[in-house]
């Protein structure tokens, strides 16, 4: 449960995901799908130094399935 509320804060708050995002470590999200999520938002912002779109997201979801 926890998890999903840092991945809505990730997705939705940039000043919260660039606090957090420095502690956070792929392991700490069981679930494959909140993994992958994680990953896919963590490589995003690595990227292109912002958060992702929806968009980005659905896509990069769409061809990991």
């Amino acid at each position: 449960m926890i998890e999903q509320t840092i991945l809505a804060g990730m997705i939705h708050n940039e000043g919260y995901v660039r606090t957090v995002l420095p502690f956070l470590k792929e392991d700490y999200f069981e679930d494959q799908n909140d993994r992958f999520l994680y990953t896919t938002i963590k490589s995003y912002i690595d990227e292109y130094n912002g958060l992702p779109t929806k968009t980005a997201l659905k896509i990069a979801y769409r061809d990991w399935e």
